[in-house]
């Protein structure tokens, strides 16, 4: 698959995600067809406890946990609160 991927810190879609902060929208521009005998099947049995719902607390990612990550993601929580953004430089 051959796709262009963009980030966007307001979107329509924004909305129907409670607890986004931003939307990746990915347009497929190609499809390269592989044989299907290479695709597993798969179900979902139940959606991931991690999905974020309005009114309900979900739990802490464990990869969330890990110490240069927790800093990293703190210092970012820390400067969304002072209302510092980040623009990657542009």
């Amino acid at each position: 698959m051959v796709s262009l991927t963009s980030l966007h810190d307001e979107h329509p879609e924004l909305a129907n995600y409670h607890g986004a902060q931003r939307i990746v929208q990915v347009d497929v521009t190609h499809i390269f067809p592989n044989g299907p005998r290479y695709v597993p099947h798969m179900e979902q049995v139940a959606p991931s406890r991690h999905i974020p719902e309005a009114g309900k607390e979900h739990p802490t990612p464990q990869w969330k946990k890990i110490p240069p990550i927790a800093e990293l993601l703190w210092h970012a929580a820390i400067d969304r609160v002072a209302g510092i953004h980040i623009d990657g430089g542009q």
